[in-house]
């Protein structure tokens, strides 16, 4: 009772207009951090101890006054707080001890970034974290308690939907949707739950839809992906170049496979400086006794050239052959415009080194 007491004079003994924007308690000690929310443009924290009533400290966060400015505090342990300051798109991390009984603001560590950032939580191991905002995605940050050093980066949305996994009463944000986002869980091998769908990686295809060559390969988080490849050589009387598009859908995945289904279009284009042999007459055998004739006489070397374009559809399997390389397999029916026209079921292969 005496705790609660003093904790709620302590707050009662700031403004009567302004109210706290975070508190941290060390039930141990009795250390307890308050920060005001207005009225605070120089993030004034307090300090104060349910077992010593004359103890009061306070320490401004900030060097210059900031009215836009908000204030977080976590405990990491006892005797240790991180403070997080945010003003505007910014952010300063500070990390304050307590030594010979006074509270000090250490220059390291710390840390600082130009991002929006919140939530400050201490983690069950001792490292604590914050939610920010990157590229148009929010991220869970864990950072170390000791260093202020980024340890791994964690999509909140993956947090939400594992937390409703297990415990399914609990609510989520509305444009969080189970059906198109994955839940990681290092506890199985196998399934649609484990799935980051987004890859990128490069390395070599031959088909007749992805073309002949040097292919870059990207699976996107929404389940699409694409793939381009070419490839160029030419000489004086030759030459070959190849060109392809792919579109992919991630059908089903599991932590080893993929089926997708593909669509796609490539150019196969040649030329040779020759004559032409197809306009060489042969219709005229040799006769016993008579002087040999070049069936090809008169006719002169010319740019020959025969391009061809391929579209087709179908189906293909990806496979993974180590932790960044991936084996796609795809079985499209083309469609072979050039000299001549037909379909034909043509397969494809793909090996890629992702990264």
């Amino acid at each position: 009772m005496k705790f609660i007491t003093f904790i709620m004079a302590a707050l009662l003994s700031l403004s009567a207009f302004s109210f706290v924007e975070d508190v941290a308690i060390d039930p141990k000690t009795g250390d307890t951090i308050i920060v005001q929310k207005t009225n605070n443009p120089l993030g004034k924290i307090i300090f104060v101890n349910d077992l010593d009533e004359n103890f009061k400290q306070e320490i401004n966060l900030l060097p210059i006054e900031s009215t836009s400015a908000r204030f977080e505090i976590e405990l990491l342990s006892t005797g240790n707080v991180v403070a997080l300051a945010v003003i505007d798109n910014r952010f300063v991390l500070k990390k304050i001890t307590k030594e010979n009984n006074k509270w000090i603001v250490q220059e390291y560590p710390s840390a600082y970034g130009n991002h929006v950032v919140g939530n400050l939580s201490t983690l069950i191991n001792g490292d604590f974290s914050y939610n920010s905002m990157l590229e148009d995605e929010e991220m869970i940050q864990i950072l170390d308690a000791k260093t202020f050093e980024l340890k791994d980066k964690v999509p909140a949305r993956l947090a939400r939907l594992k937390a409703l996994s297990i415990a399914p009463s609990l609510e989520v944000a509305d444009e969080v949707s189970p059906s198109n986002i994955e839940i990681i869980n290092s506890e199985d091998d196998g399934g649609d739950d484990e799935i980051d769908y987004s890859r990128t990686g490069m390395g070599f295809a031959a088909g007749a839809i992805t073309g002949l060559g040097i292919s870059y390969r990207r699976h996107l988080a929404n389940k699409w992906g694409y793939q381009f490849t070419g490839i160029p050589w030419a000489s004086s009387t030759s030459y070959f170049v190849s060109l392809g598009a792919n579109f992919m859908r991630t059908l089903h995945a599991t932590k080893k496979t993929r089926f997708m289904a593909i669509g796609g279009i490539s150019s196969y284009l040649r030329g040779n400086y020759s004559i032409d042999w197809d306009r060489c007459d042969y219709s005229k055998p040799q006769e016993p006794g008579e002087d040999y004739v070049d069936p090809c006489a008169g006719l002169e070397e010319q740019w020959n050239r025969n391009n061809t374009i391929n579209i087709g559809v179908g189906i293909g399997m990806e496979f993974s052959l180590g932790q960044n390389i991936g084996l796609a397999i795809e079985l499209p029916v083309v469609l072979m415009l050039g000299n001549e026209i037909g379909i034909y079921p043509i397969p494809s292969v793909s090996l890629i080194y992702y990264f």
